[in-house]
């Protein structure tokens, strides 16, 4: 029953994924329907991402107390992020060209994989449809569609709001704060499924591609750890 609990998650995980190779590779008809804890578990990730980041970024917001410091440690970070995803960006890049993790590898194209209209919008429109496309056009639909760039975007204002409120949002900050807990216990519980979301991933891509398209895949995160 320890084993079945959170504290044996990476075992659990290493357990499943040694078990979806086994079912893949000999039982590749049977694997190929474990998908579905793959995707639930996506599912579920999805569903808990946008208010959960809403909740953090308000709550950060509003314990920083005032907007001068709000904005200094907004430049800050900021600049911390570009520099350090620049440099991130140029290893893999370098990571890329040297090893090329994805040779031999050939997958046919989903449907899912592809552009979606709103991104090919954005992308075609250029800088000023970027800025468009982070303003929601009301935060129920930003939620709904799990934009996240709205959501951060909303988010910002709302906790900014706030901090101007003063003590007037002292309940709503309150409730936030409760509400990230209730979330957090949530993300938790999803968690505890990662084996589960393994096991599916890995069941359906050696039944369904083979166990040698796993020896690319495998290579890549190699390279990722490293």
């Amino acid at each position: 029953m320890k084993f079945l609990s959170g504290q044996f998650l990476f075992a659990q995980i290493v357990f499943m994924t040694v078990l979806g190779f086994v079912s893949g590779t000999f039982f590749p008809d049977i694997a190929q329907n474990f998908h579905i804890f793959s995707d639930c578990f996506l599912k579920l990730i999805s569903m808990i991402s946008a208010p959960l980041i809403f909740c953090v970024l308000v709550q950060g917001i509003a314990g920083a107390g005032n907007l001068r410091t709000i904005g200094r440690l907004g430049v800050k970070a900021l600049s911390y992020f570009e520099i350090m995803t620049s440099i991130a960006l140029g290893f893999g890049l370098l990571a890329a060209v040297i090893f090329q993790p994805g040779t031999g590898l050939t997958l046919p194209i989903q449907q899912s994989a592809q552009t979606p209209p709103v991104a090919g919008k954005t992308l075609n429109g250029g800088f000023a449809s970027f800025l468009l496309h982070l303003i929601p056009l009301n935060p129920i639909d930003a939620f709904g569609r799990n934009d996240i760039l709205q959501v951060v975007v909303f988010a910002m204002i709302f906790g900014c709001a706030m901090v101007l409120a003063g003590k007037e949002a002292e309940p709503v900050v309150r409730f936030v704060n409760s509400l990230g807990s209730i979330l957090f216990q949530i993300m938790g519980f999803i968690i505890r499924l990662a084996p589960l979301g393994v096991f599916g991933a890995t069941s359906y891509t050696i039944g369904h591609y083979g166990l040698f398209s796993i020896i690319p895949l495998l290579k890549f995160l190699i390279i990722y750890f490293i």
